[in-house]
């Protein structure tokens, strides 16, 4: 099953719509998998993660195109838990990504979930493209 990127949003629940094709054509929700282009998983970060979780909560597998971009001198590149994301708001994730060497950065994003509640592990790693 692969979704457009306007149906990964306007359907109500893609969780729900993945179990009924399940059940209309008698298939295990095991068997069924949800494609997704990366497009889609950066339009809306937290509709996404929200849509990802019912679906594997069903058991329905999830499969992510892969992309590539290119790199310039000055990007930065976050890998981050659940602990951070959901925590803290995209626009104070981009600020403190930018501010700092990586590793201040990563430290005052920890800080700022911790600061946010900090339920869950807050796991980071910034990496600066250099050249």
């Amino acid at each position: 099953m692969e979704l457009s990127p306007r149906a990964l949003f306007e359907q109500p629940t893609v969780a729900g719509l993945a179990a009924f094709v399940a059940e209309a054509t008698g298939a295990d929700a095991n068997l069924l998998e949800i494609e997704l282009t990366e497009s889609q998983l950066l339009d809306d970060v937290e509709r996404a993660s929200d849509v990802l979780t019912a679906v594997r909560e069903r058991g329905i597998k999830v499969a992510i195109d892969d992309f590539e971009t290119e790199l310039q001198p000055g990007d930065r590149l976050l890998l981050c838990s659940d602990g951070l994301n959901g925590m803290v708001p995209d626009t104070l994730i981009a600020t403190l990504l930018g501010a700092g060497s990586p590793e201040e950065a990563a430290w005052s994003l920890i800080e700022a979930a911790n600061s946010a509640g900090g339920y869950d592990n807050i796991t980071t790693l910034v990496v600066a493209v250099e050249r």
